[in-house]
């Protein structure tokens, strides 16, 4: 019999024998709002030698309905330094009785390769489908740890919607350098020794994802676990600070610049002998663009460590490290200096670079290029990046430099609200039957390239670009006639255009003599959806951005404005919105602007209403009509 203390009731838990009577047992206020509940989770870390560890996981939950998707679903990924030794899934009703057991056999086997070509990564996976609930699940797997690089991050909570009663993780050191950790909202048990530690939560109720989140480590229990000492595959490194890190990674890229003169000579007889830095380095950046391409190798230390230059030179592939590691080999020997970034990529990275922690915790690497009065990062995997831009995929975050001496923490550029326009004209001109002829131009700038992926569709074809606008773009009823795209500049800041001729069926509505035209549908801020009336976590704004839209709008003549819109303008410390309604005097021509800029900040709870008001009145203003009678 387990016994378990929550929030001032004793809850008698068997392991064996539950009843229905468990649900009654448990509070109320960890059961609301959640589609699962965690009775217990057990997570055990040993570390064995500084090359090898083990890892254990044991948990029971209730399942509780079919939105539950979580601890119900099981993947374990392996590869050739995380072996999976065991794993059991086991399910009883709520009377304790097992109707289902599985074994590790019973696990569908997956490839995780993606665009890999060699990748020695895989995935065990086991989804439980039931038409009955609740019920209940108890899994239990192990793994065998063959190079340490990268210790466990415990993060209890690992869904939302999801209660925990009780989780612990247990760490045991069997080596003298012990381990580190950081502790993000819990405390250790013990804290005498770095040689073993525990660490628990309980009754943690569940919680819901809510727009414009900090990141978890802002709200959620987390524990990131990191080696003093540890190995991968063949190299021995220690990772007390970032300089020792970067040292290690060091003897992974010292001796791989293999480049031949006879390989290099084609590459620079069309560069100027007079070419500033930032000139070779854009040059060598096209070079590279243009001769190779991104395909990922994961085998064994391969997935840390680079092919070397000439292999990639010869093969024209790569992946983020080789490719970024050919492209440093090769600014290297025009005189300039670069440094190979390690950094978690991702729009939401799912853990953090903490200065104070040197911990692996990197997806991805990218180049640093520091030149006179700025630096230069570049996204070495792309063929088609402009020069310079990083996008939402590793802006604004911090990265690893590995330098000569070691390492460097810095911080990639962030684009600020003057960077990312997105910018729309349009003429329109509408029938008597609600039909228009609508000529659209939308210029794109910085981050607002990437909007409803108009950068990707730039590599589309022809019939695929027109395919694209029309699932992209919900204007109605439309017929597409011409569309050109233009690709985004080769610059840190691109900018991309895109032209379209369209025939709208609906642009307006007729209802008798009346007609209603909705002028905003081009551009709106629909999206952003804040339906929860209180806020429990602070309010982040990462990426600010602004929309300007102006319309040429022609009515059919004899067609007067009964309720016409009239301008608007406000502001906030989140942004602001303004509307302005022109009427030409001489003809049924209205010249209609909006424009609309949001704020990157970081604001408290309390801030919610404020901000959900403002952004309130703005879809309140896109959807307002005008209304003309027709008087002929």
């Amino acid at each position: 019999m387990r016994t378990l203390l929550i929030a001032g009731c004793i809850l008698n838990i068997s392991l064996g024998v539950y009843g229905q009577g468990i649900l009654n047992s448990i509070p109320d206020s960890l059961q609301e709002g959640t589609n699962e509940i965690v009775l217990y989770d057990n997570t055990h870390f040993v570390i064995e030698g500084i090359d090898k560890a083990s890892y254990k996981q044991s948990y029971k939950a209730i399942i509780l309905n079919k939105k539950a998707s979580d601890r119900n679903y099981v993947r374990l990924d392996y590869s050739d330094f995380w072996e999976i030794k065991d794993a059991e899934i086991h399910l009883y009703n709520m009377n304790g009785k097992e109707f289902e057991k599985f074994k590790l056999k019973d696990f569908d086997d997956y490839s995780t390769k993606g665009y890999s070509i060699a990748d020695d990564s895989r995935a065990k996976i086991f989804r439980v489908i039931s038409n009955s609930y609740p019920y209940i699940i108890e899994v239990t797997y192990e793994y065998s740890v063959k190079g340490t690089m990268f210790y466990p991050t415990w993060i209890p909570q690992s869904d939302d919607k999801q209660s925990i009663i009780r989780a612990t993780l247990t760490v045991e050191s069997q080596i003298d350098e012990g381990f580190r950790h950081k502790s993000i909202n819990v405390q250790p048990e013990t804290t005498s020794t770095n040689q073993k530690m525990t660490w628990r939560v309980d009754s943690l109720v569940a919680y819901e994802n809510e727009p414009y989140s900090p990141h978890r480590e802002e709200y959620m229990p987390m524990v990131y676990l990191a080696p003093n000492v540890f190995t991968m595959g063949d190299y021995t490194g220690e990772m007390k600070t970032w300089n020792d890190f970067g040292t290690w990674q060091n003897q992974l890229l010292t001796p791989r610049n293999t480049l031949t003169p006879d390989q290099l000579a084609p590459i620079f007889a069309d560069l100027p002998t007079d070419a500033s830095d930032l000139e070779i380095t854009r040059f060598i950046y096209n070079y590279l663009q243009q001769n190779t391409r991104y395909v990922s190798v994961q085998l064994g230390i391969g997935g840390w460590q680079p092919f070397e230059s000439g292999f990639v030179h010869e093969k024209k592939y790569g992946d983020c490290k080789a490719l970024t590691f050919y492209t440093k080999s090769l600014l290297e020997i025009a005189g300039v200096d670069s440094y190979y970034t390690l950094i978690t990529a991702g729009p939401k990275p799912g853990k953090i670079l903490h200065p104070d922690f040197p911990a692996s915790t990197f997806n991805h690497v990218i180049l640093t290029v520091p030149i006179e009065g700025d630096t230069v990062w570049l996204e070495c995997t792309s063929q088609t990046n402009p020069f310079g831009y990083l996008g939402h995929f590793t802006s604004d975050r911090d990265a690893l430099m590995i330098t000569n001496e070691g390492a460097k923490v810095i911080h990639t550029r962030s684009y600020q609200l003057e960077d990312n326009v997105q910018s729309t004209k349009a003429s329109i001109t509408i029938a008597k039957d609600g039909s228009a002829q609508i000529e659209l131009q939308r210029d794109y700038s910085g981050l607002e390239i990437e909007n409803d992926g108009f950068d990707r569709a730039c590599k589309k074809s022809s019939d695929e670009q027109a395919e694209w606008f029309i699932d992209e773009h919900d204007w109605g009823s439309v017929k597409l006639n011409e569309i050109t795209l233009t690709e985004p500049s080769r610059e840190a800041v691109p900018k991309g255009k895109l032209k379209v001729s369209l025939n709208s069926k609906n642009a307006a509505s007729v209802n008798g003599n009346r007609f209603f035209y909705k002028p905003f549908v081009f551009t709106d801020i629909s999206y952003i959806r804040l339906n929860a009336d209180e806020r429990k976590r602070p309010l982040i704004i990462k990426y600010p951005y602004m929309q300007i839209d102006t319309l040429e709008v022609s009515f059919p003549e004899g067609f007067m404005p009964e309720a016409s819109l009239s301008d608007v303008l406000f502001d906030s410390d989140f942004g602001a919105y303004e509307r302005i309604i022109n009427k030409s005097d001489s003809e049924n021509k209205y010249l209609l602007i909006r424009k609309f800029s949001l704020k990157a900040g970081e604001y408290q709870k309390e801030d919610y209403q404020e901000f959900r008001e403002f952004v309130r009145s703005v879809q309140k203003h896109d959807r307002q009509r005008m209304v003309l009678l027709n008087k002929t």
